[in-house]
């Protein structure tokens, strides 16, 4: 079976598979503020599928989860230009799919997957037709600030190949990208450079993470640089630079740093080539490892609630904020409200969601205000997440 025919049938279960865990996935404080009043693109983009698919996560989510498998597809077609076969290209695209950074993001309302698609579109027609390419500039000009970095990549891609024309151009956009967005340097100077390799670390998982800081670092040294390179590894470079001084958003840089997995994959298979096959052992086990532990990574991503059973304070839990909304609404459907004021305008945003109205004459708070409030516990098995309290206003009587 050719490698581009079972990339077809992979992506067609690996959507079905997104597809469901989407719906454990509720929505959160920020991403009710995206929906119902954030006039961002995003905003926009979320309302339009909502309205084809329903009010519900699958419609929430199913704009990113589409974006992000195309973007495994033109990662695959970029891969068979500068990879020597096209199985090497098949790896690299499930590589890149399981990373899991790259999972969530298809599975949250974010701006990297546009990111991500963009940059890859640009990559496919630079590789195919060059300058046609450039003309991508003004809409990734207007998708995102994170750009910024981009085009700063590609300028110092062109310094490096003496291309005077994409020079002038990255330079322009860079600059145009500064003015309308600006960027964000103030604060108290403070070291973040540890939290930046961590989320890193996050972002691809550990091992991976490890042998991609090797990898850019070998090219550096070494190796031929192409523009994948520059763009990941300049957008990978600055972000840490920057963090010695502020906190930085590593979701800017992140989506530019990931479309630099072709590089490990054709670094790993050179290594794993240029040996006899007695002598590949090594490679073997060691990409068992990896493969192991990424998939490790990416079922405590998919099933996090589990985590709560490790730690002593719910809160903690990474994605303690997706956890919350629709259980309640549910619990205070099931009470027969559907409507309750609450003065938490972010709660009260995730519960219109789930079609819980903020007015009427009981009111949700995180404390008991009368000795006949109703408790109403939010609980992963056994666990309590969070309690709150529905009461009468102004009236201390039972309901």
């Amino acid at each position: 079976m050719k490698p581009k025919k079972i990339l077809y049938i992979y992506l067609f279960f690996y959507s079905i598979f997104l597809i469901l865990i989407s719906k454990t996935i509720y929505i959160s404080p920020k991403e009710a503020l995206i929906f119902y009043e954030e006039k961002s693109l995003l905003h926009f983009i979320t309302n339009f599928t909502v309205s084809l698919f329903g009010k519900n996560e699958i419609g929430l989510r199913i704009f990113f989860i589409v974006v992000n498998v195309t973007n495994i597809l033109l990662l695959y077609d970029i891969s068979t230009k500068i990879l020597k076969k096209e199985n090497d290209a098949l790896l690299t695209a499930f590589i890149f799919s399981i990373l899991p950074g790259f999972l969530s993001s298809s599975l949250l309302i974010n701006e990297a997957p546009l990111i991500i698609f963009f940059t890859l579109l640009f990559l496919y027609f630079y590789i195919k037709f060059k300058k046609i390419a450039y003309t991508l500039f003004p809409i990734m000009l207007f998708i995102d600030n994170s750009f910024a970095i981009f085009f700063l990549s590609l300028f110092f891609y062109s310094l490096f190949k003496k291309d005077n024309l994409t020079i002038i151009i990255s330079l322009i956009f860079f600059t145009l990208s500064m003015y309308i967005f600006g960027f964000d340097v103030s604060g108290k100077p403070k070291n973040y450079f540890l939290d930046t390799f961590a989320i890193y670390s996050a972002i691809f998982s550990p091992l991976i993470f490890i042998y991609f800081f090797y990898s850019v670092y070998r090219i550096l040294i070494k190796e031929k640089k192409d523009i994948i390179w520059f763009i990941s590894f300049v957008s990978f470079l600055f972000s840490l630079l920057l963090s010695f001084r502020q906190k930085i958003s590593v979701e800017d840089f992140a989506p530019f740093v990931l479309i630099g997995t072709p590089l490990m994959i054709k670094q790993f298979l050179s290594s794993y080539r240029v040996r006899i096959p007695i002598f590949r052992k090594k490679h073997k086990i060691l990409f068992s490892i990896v493969l192991i532990s990424v998939l490790i990574n990416d079922f405590l991503l998919i099933d996090n609630k589990i985590l709560y059973y490790w730690i002593d304070n719910p809160k903690k839990h990474f994605a303690y904020n997706f956890h919350i909304s629709k259980q309640l609404a549910n619990s205070l459907k099931k009470m027969g409200i559907t409507c309750i004021k609450t003065y938490d305008k972010k709660l009260s945003l995730q519960l219109k969601f789930y079609d819980i109205c903020n007015h009427s004459n009981f009111i949700l708070t995180d404390r008991k205000l009368y000795r006949n409030s109703k408790k109403v516990s939010i609980r992963y098995k056994k666990i309590v997440l969070k309690n709150y309290y529905v009461s009468k206003i102004n009236n201390k009587e039972s309901f």
